[in-house]
């Protein structure tokens, strides 16, 4: 298998599983709006066959905005309606919903069943669209959960009529895709599979109502039809066309993935100031992609954090008002027979303070389920990133071996140690029992040993100051990039032949004001370096990341060099 091939398997399963179109991330505002009117619409509707279709709407714009939560809601809302109707389109349907947010929280064991159920359902479905999509959903099930190319192929056969008889362009041109792909799957016919692909590509452009994430699907299933037969060129001017078609839509995954596939053939190809370019934009796109997502993260953990306080809020409310209306049917009984009302009283108090102690403490344990749920979804998604960013550092290290070329090794090396100060970040996160801050001195004890370990210069000696502070991952991340790239430059340039030390301490110099000093003392940062006017790409990345944090950045040059990094933290 070649370094391309590897790497399709990691972009296939990242693309289905991990990424949410580009779309979602930059039209919130239209999913939410929308989800208000559909809500509108469902509290005024009493037609059920109209309620089940305003719940799937609904659902799939909840999908887009990662809420699974309330996407499961509504999957059960319809559930329960068709049970009334018994009807088997309506159940194919709600099983193909089930389907894709089993795929979006990676759980293939309940995504397969679901696909199982679907298949017993596929001779009694009436509504051709519906029908179509459930064909479509099992030729992926035979695809990739169940692989079996024969059923696969039936899929095809059965759905190929259909397409053609409802006449919807997008349909027919998923239709070719799907041929080519078991083609390429099943046979490795590869030129048949690029006929498909263009056939795919061509009705895909011609159809008015393609959106652009459909458009970049087809330059992409061209790009790997061309690589597929040995034609490099043709292949990057295909990933040229899915680049701009992405650059509007600001999906920063997908963007990553055109410059990887770029990098690789650049390189293949000989083509190293090419693959150099490539591979930073790569990066920087990964970059924001992981800042886009991490933010995305914690507003929606915060959001269902929120949502449970008020829940717990609610139940308490009840409690009260539960108390004071007995309190009330007591009083307007005194009148009649005061001791029989004040036993009343009392046995009605005891009662409702018994049920409301019931309830909060139901609720408290269910909110302290929630959370834990939480902890663990946030826990694994820290686990995630962690091994995605160490598949791109071994990605990192496959091209630095392919490469005899010093420079370009180094540039890989130095690429993989900034991958490693972040995953590095997340890997002390899951393991601690915080998932928003972690002990930064320990941290950067960590991150120090793994840059020395690649270095053989045991005459430097390098110390960290104890402390006890603990820093957010806003702050941490850009840190430990930061001390990242100074440490490495001391380590390369401060010490030619001598011995020397590396002192690193953090400090906290008011309530919310904090220092960090790394200081060498080294033959000295040359006085015409400018930091702030640095062309390198470390210093250049240093000054970007001061500003990320909004922090102040002071270089003396005094008895070696000492750069102090001042910021403030809040909370």
């Amino acid at each position: 298998m070649s370094l391309i091939d590897a790497f399709k398997a990691f972009v296939f399963s990242s693309l289905l599983l991990l990424a949410l179109p580009g779309k979602a991330q930059t039209n919130l505002r239209y999913h939410h709006q929308s989800i208000d009117s559909l809500t509108q619409l469902i509290a005024g509707t009493n037609d059920t066959a109209v309620l089940i279709h305003l719940y799937v709407t609904r659902e799939r714009h909840h999908l887009e905005l990662g809420q699974h939560a309330k996407v499961l809601e509504d999957i059960h809302q319809m559930q329960r309606l068709n049970t009334g109707l018994n009807d088997s389109s309506i159940a194919a349907q709600i099983h193909i919903e089930h389907i894709n947010l089993n795929l979006r929280l990676h759980d293939m064991e309940v995504a397969t069943t679901v696909g199982n159920q679907l298949k017993i359902l596929l001779p009694y479905i009436t509504d051709t669209v519906i029908k179509i999509e459930a064909l479509f959903t099992m030729s992926f099930h035979y695809l990739q959960l169940q692989p079996d190319s024969a059923s696969y192929l039936q899929c095809l056969k059965e759905v190929k009529p259909l397409v053609l008889a409802y006449g919807d362009c997008n349909l027919l041109g998923d239709f070719y895709h799907r041929t080519a792909t078991s083609k390429l799957h099943f046979t490795l016919e590869y030129d048949s599979s690029l006929y498909y692909e263009q056939l795919s590509a061509q009705v895909i452009h011609r159809c008015p109502t393609a959106t652009s994430v459909q458009l970049v699907d087809a330059e992409m299933n061209l790009f790997f039809g061309f690589d597929g037969i040995g034609e490099p060129d043709s292949a990057l001017a295909h990933l040229g066309n899915a680049r701009d078609l992405l650059l509007p839509l600001g999906d920063n995954f997908k963007l990553f993935i055109v410059y990887k596939y770029m990098t690789l053939i650049y390189e293949e190809t000989g083509r190293k100031d090419s693959a150099y370019a490539a591979l930073m934009q790569q990066l920087e796109h990964y970059k924001r992609y992981f800042r886009d997502n991490e933010a995305q993260i914690v507003d929606q953990a915060q959001l269902e954090m929120d949502m449970q306080l008020q829940l717990y809020k609610d139940s308490i409310q009840d409690a009260i008002v539960l108390k004071e209306q007995a309190a009330v049917v007591a009083a307007e009984k005194a009148q009649n027979n005061y001791l029989m009302i004040m036993v009343a009283i009392l046995l009605l108090t005891a009662i409702a303070l018994v049920i409301a102690y019931r309830k909060i403490r139901k609720d408290k344990q269910l909110i302290a389920l929630r959370n834990e749920e939480k902890e663990v979804l946030l826990k694994e998604i820290h686990h995630r990133v962690k091994n995605n960013l160490q598949v791109i550092s071994g990605l990192l290290q496959l091209q630095s071996n392919r490469s005899n070329d010093p420079e370009v090794k180094a540039i890989m090396a130095e690429g993989q140690n900034r991958i490693q100060s972040m995953a590095l970040v997340h890997k002390m996160l899951y393991q601690n029992t915080s998932f928003s801050t972690l002990p930064f001195t320990e941290y950067l004890q960590k991150l120090t040993n793994h840059i020395l370990s690649g270095y053989q210069q045991e005459q430097v000696a390098l110390t960290i100051a104890p402390s006890t502070i603990v820093l957010s991952v806003d702050h941490a991340i850009p840190l430990g990039l930061i001390t990242n790239e100074l440490v490495t430059n001391a380590m390369k340039y401060a010490f030619p032949n001598r011995k020397g030390n590396i002192d690193i301490c953090m400090c906290q110099v008011s309530p919310h004001q904090y220092e960090l000093e790394i200081k060498d003392n080294g033959i000295g940062l040359p006085a015409h370096v400018e930091v702030e006017k640095a062309k390198t790409t470390g210093l250049r990345l240093v000054g970007v990341l001061v500003e990320q944090i909004q922090a102040t950045f002071e270089v003396t040059r005094s008895g070696g060099t000492t750069y102090k990094i001042a910021f403030q933290q809040h909370g």
